[in-house]
């Protein structure tokens, strides 16, 4: 072995060492904890390392021992102390073991005494309840005693006074005479009036005082009587019918001196006019509804009492007046009818409302019913009659308020009936009668509403009612008998004559008295206006079926009278001959063959019956009647001028007006002319197929017979007395109506003729390709549109119904009518008065370029305007032949100073007035500065879709003219500013957009107000470019007052 070998152990231990990680947290940990145990790291020191931490280690543990040491003395303390509190626990255990046992039979004493006192307190409840619903209070059982300590000591000093003791009897009826038997007699002697004195004083005690006490004792007795009812369902019931029978017995004598106190005070009511309702009366009656009987004697005893008080005051009130005269007697009046029997009327009804007071002062109404009568102050009449019966029926009484009032007011419904009756027995006047008849109406409604209409009083008001009614009627018909018998000789002007007038004059004061009967029974005007509306039925309206009797009275014979009174007119009637024979020329207008104008009689009768229908139509209650003359008026006027063609050009040529239309159609042909259209139109349609030859093929239907008719037509028909006037009628409206009529059966027979002229069939047009045509320099050119509006009073507005032209306008014949009145002849009267026509056959011409014009917005109107004339001006026809034909029109015509027909017609029925809110809202409309009747009323957007219809109509004009002249139609667009529910958005534009994509128009919207229609840059083309577009906001619209021109 060498020298540098270890030994085996100690190379163990350096191996181990060196093993060792210093770096670890636990090895650096140890030495940080060495290097502070000593301060020098001497050799000698790390030698003495172990010991030195013996050391340490022992010097801990002293210090340990130490410390454990006042830890160990500190438990000692501790655990005595625990131990003496254990001992004081266990000495106050068996302290509370010896008190518990000693308390437990005083704890069960407590228990049971406990419950032994609330079965007494349950006891004592039950007892106290009971005493209190069946037993008198301490001070109800003292004055019980002392009111029975008073009766006894009364009935012992009756007995006293007014009875013999057994000792005198015996006395008496031993029959010995002597001091004893006088002293007795004497005594019995005494028994006389002072007896029934003392009887009446003890009544009035035993009844007692009538108060507050005695109704609170009335009511404990009915409330102890209610209890025993308990007490019959419990164990104790023989108790229940002892205390029940002695409560009986207080009741029924309580209500039997009850009865006879208030029989006593209600006598005492008949004094007075208006007496006081004393509370403790009403009080009583109130009480007595429990006995029916007992309160029906009371009943009669006040109605009996106010009977015979209530006559004594009508006398009074009819002969002396009130206090001190004033007011004055009733009968002060009677030379004044009317008056006389108001005021009797008027008295009855102020005091029947008085004794109504009194009466539901005095017996009430019921419970719920007067409630129900507090709570609601504006109960109908009638509904308050219906209360006031069932109030005290509801109680069981018998006697109702209603049937009281009525016994009371028997005694002044002789004396009334009597005085009324002599009233109409003088025969007064008509209206008087009438009145008087309204008058007993209205206040017999009042008083049925109050008694019901089978009262006395009510039967009486309705019998004088009735028989002013009978009088009345009675006159009314020997007025109209008189009318009958000797009816006027028309004037001579035709004039209504003035039993017309004295007739209209009295039923209009008799519909203003009943006018003002209906507003005196309450009605408001919505409710008068609703009831005066015809019924969807037919039937007569509410307001005027009262009237109803009272106008065929008076209108019956009037129409009569005026149907008799127009034969006098007729040519051949005897009844306007003269003393020679003859007719007197200064009576009437002759003709040239020395006859009456044959249509005097119907020119009169029209007068007449337009004076009745003026009066009527102004009377909302007779309304019926005033649309029935009318009615009769319409056909008066159909008779005059001969609505029918074929009466014109028929039978009857020359008769009534029809004979001016027949003879200014003779006179140019066009009468025989439009009589064979006719025959051979009614010949097609019964052989169902057309006729063998063209009717061109007739020599009188030939082509120069029509145009030479028509021809001759257009120039009677253009002389300014081509019309008749019928100066006779006096009603300006009628009289243009009528001249409306005449010129529309001429335009009737024109458009009659004159399309036959467009009929294929008929032949005209090979005849006319053989002749050269009309192409517009020849009559029947010019005649090819002779429309209403040259008949049309632009003064004059017509009612058309809004549905009627709805579907004129929706049709493709009122386009191909405005084409015509924009190509060919339209005459119109201007504001000059000098009648200018137009005629341009350019618009239907193979190569013109025609335009149309639209506007909307304010300031745009005349921009269109001055386009249309710009082209118009210098294209149509152009000034220079090599310029294209260009020709514009708008809706209204085709420049600016000339209008067509139908467009005319248009503003004559003024849509927009009659569609306005104040037209809406009032049966009447105001059109220039004239109140017309809107018998045909519409509201705002049936107006809108009317003129939207209308400018719809005019767009679809473009299609007439792409056919007709080969070219797109321009349509100019003036919309700056318009709202998006104007016209143009809402119809015009949709239609353009469809025209639009069918390749007939191309629109052109202006950009700026003042776009030049030759400048391309001012225009957006197309219904969707941005100027044609409608603005995105929707502007509110005014609609109080709107015409065509704001509107678009």
């Amino acid at each position: 072995m060498s020298s540098s070998a270890l030994a085996p152990g100690l190379a163990r231990k350096v191996k181990k060492i060196l093993e060792i990680k210093t770096e670890s947290p636990d090895v650096i940990n140890a030495l940080s904890t060495l290097s502070g145990i000593y301060a020098d790291n001497t050799p000698a020191a790390r030698r003495q390392l172990r010991c030195t931490i013996e050391q340490r280690g022992l010097d801990i543990n002293g210090q340990f021992l130490q410390a454990a040491e006042a830890v160990m003395q500190a438990l000692d303390d501790v655990q005595g102390q625990l131990d003496g509190l254990s001992s004081s626990c266990g000495a106050i255990s068996s302290a509370l073991s010896t008190a518990r046992g000693t308390a437990s039979g005083l704890l069960a004493d407590a228990d049971k005494a406990g419950r032994e006192l609330g079965a007494l307190e349950a006891k004592r409840q039950m007892v106290e309840q009971f005493l209190d619903k069946y037993q008198l209070t301490p001070e109800e059982a003292g004055r019980e005693l002392g009111a029975l300590e008073a009766k006894r000591q009364m009935v012992e000093q009756f007995l006293d006074k007014y009875q013999l003791t057994p000792e005198e009897v015996a006395v008496l009826q031993a029959g010995r005479v002597g001091p004893e038997f006088f002293a007795a007699l004497s005594r019995a002697g005494r028994v006389g009036p002072e007896f029934f004195a003392v009887l009446s004083r003890v009544a009035v005690l035993q009844a007692g005082r009538v108060g507050p006490e005695f109704f609170a004792a009335l009511s404990r007795v009915r409330s102890i009587h209610e209890h025993c009812r308990g007490l019959l369902r419990s164990a104790h019931q023989r108790a229940g019918l002892e205390l029940m029978d002695a409560m009986a017995a207080h009741q029924e004598a309580a209500y039997e001196h009850l009865c006879r106190w208030v029989q006593a005070e209600c006598r005492s009511l008949g004094e007075n006019d208006a007496p006081e309702v004393d509370p403790t009366l009403t009080a009583a009656v109130a009480a007595l509804r429990d006995r029916p009987v007992l309160f029906k004697y009371c009943a009669e005893e006040v109605a009996g009492a106010r009977h015979g008080a209530l006559f004594q005051r009508f006398i009074v009130a009819l002969t002396r007046g009130g206090p001190g005269g004033l007011p004055r007697p009733i009968e002060m009046h009677a030379h004044d009818p009317r008056r006389y029997v108001a005021d009797m009327l008027a008295w009855v009804h102020q005091a029947l409302c008085g004794e109504r007071e009194f009466i539901v002062a005095l017996f009430g109404e019921g419970g719920q019913q007067q409630q129900q009568r507090q709570g609601s102050s504006d109960l109908q009449p009638a509904a308050a009659a219906g209360t006031l019966q069932q109030g005290a029926a509801a109680a069981g009484d018998g006697m109702g308020s209603a049937a009281l009032l009525d016994r009371i007011f028997e005694s002044v419904c002789r004396p009334l009936k009597v005085r009324v009756e002599q009233v109409l027995m003088m025969s007064p006047p008509l209206l008087l009668c009438y009145q008087l008849g309204q008058l007993a109406g209205f206040y017999q409604r009042l008083l049925a509403d109050i008694l019901g209409p089978g009262a006395a009083l009510s039967t009486t008001v309705a019998g004088c009612r009735d028989v002013a009614n009978r009088t009345f009627l009675e006159q009314l018909k020997a007025a109209g008998d008189r009318l009958l018998r000797t009816p006027p000789a028309p004037p001579a002007d035709i004039s209504p004559p003035a039993q017309v007038s004295q007739a209209m004059q009295l039923l209009s004061e008799i519909i203003t008295a009943h006018e003002g009967s209906l507003q005196a029974a309450g009605l408001s005007s919505s409710t008068q206006q609703q009831q005066q509306q015809p019924a969807a039925d037919g039937s007569t309206p509410a307001a005027e079926q009262g009237l109803e009797a009272v106008l065929a009275a008076v209108l019956d014979p009037l129409l009569e009278m005026v149907r008799r009174s127009a034969e006098a007119l007729s040519p051949d009637s005897p009844a306007r001959l003269d003393d020679g024979g003859r007719l007197n020329p200064t009576a009437h207008k002759l003709d040239d063959g020395g006859r009456l104008d044959p249509t005097a009689h119907k020119v009169y009768t029209i007068n007449c019956l337009a004076a009745m229908q003026s009066v009527l139509a102004l009377r909302p209650a007779a309304a019926g009647r005033a649309t029935q003359m009318a009615d009769a008026i319409n056909r008066q006027l159909d008779s005059l001028v001969g609505q029918e063609l074929d009466s014109l050009v028929g039978q009857e040529l020359d008769s009534l007006v029809g004979q001016e239309v027949g003879r200014l159609l003779a006179r140019s042909g066009l009468a025989e002319v439009v009589e064979r259209v006719r025959l051979y139109q009614a010949s097609a349609s019964i052989a169902g197929a057309a006729p063998a030859a063209p009717l061109a093929a007739d020599p009188a239907l030939s082509l120069a017979a029509v145009v030479e008719a028509l021809r001759r037509f257009f120039v009677a028909v253009s002389s300014p007395d081509a019309l008749p006037e019928f100066a006779g009628i006096q009603s300006p409206r009628l009289r243009g109506d009528a001249v409306a009529r005449v010129a529309s059966l001429l335009v009737a027979a024109y458009e009659q003729v004159h399309s036959l002229l467009d009929d294929p069939t008929a032949g005209y047009a090979e005849q006319g390709k053989r002749h050269g045509g009309h192409d517009g320099n020849g009559s029947s050119g010019k005649l090819l549109n002779g429309r209403k509006s040259f008949f049309i009073d632009p003064y004059t507005p017509l009612f058309t119904k809004s549905e009627k032209k709805l579907a004129t306008l929706s049709t493709v014949r009122f386009t191909n009518q405005l084409v015509r009145e924009i190509s060919w002849f339209q005459p119109l009267f201007v504001t000059n008065g000098t009648q200018v026509s137009w005629f341009q056959p350019l618009f239907v011409t193979n190569g013109t370029q025609v335009h149309i014009g639209f506007w909307s917005g304010p300031g745009n109107h005349g921009k269109l305007v001055g386009l249309l004339d710009s082209i118009n001006g210098q294209y149509c026809p152009p000034r220079d032949a090599t310029k294209p034909k260009q020709c514009a029109a708008w809706d209204e015509g085709v420049d600016s100073s000339t209008q067509m027909p139908s467009y005319v017609e248009m503003l004559v029925e003024q849509w927009y007035t009659r569609g306005s809110d104040a037209a809406q809202n009032s049966p009447n409309v105001t059109i220039y500065a004239g109140n017309y009747k809107n018998i045909n009323p519409l509201n705002f957007e049936t107006a809108d879709q009317i003129w939207g219809a209308y400018s719809q109509r005019y767009a679809d004009t473009a299609r007439n003219y792409f056919l007709r002249t080969g070219k797109r139609v321009k349509a100019w667009c003036y919309v700056q500013g318009a709202g998006a529910k104007r016209i143009f958005f809402r119809f015009e534009r949709p239609e353009l957009q469809i025209l639009e994509a069918e390749g007939v128009v191309e629109v052109m919207c202006a950009k700026t107000p003042n776009a030049d229609w030759q400048v391309a840059a001012d225009w957006d083309v197309g219904t969707s470019s941005p100027a044609c577009t409608p603005p995105a906001a929707a502007m509110p619209e005014d609609t109080s007052f709107i015409n065509v021109a704001n509107r678009k």
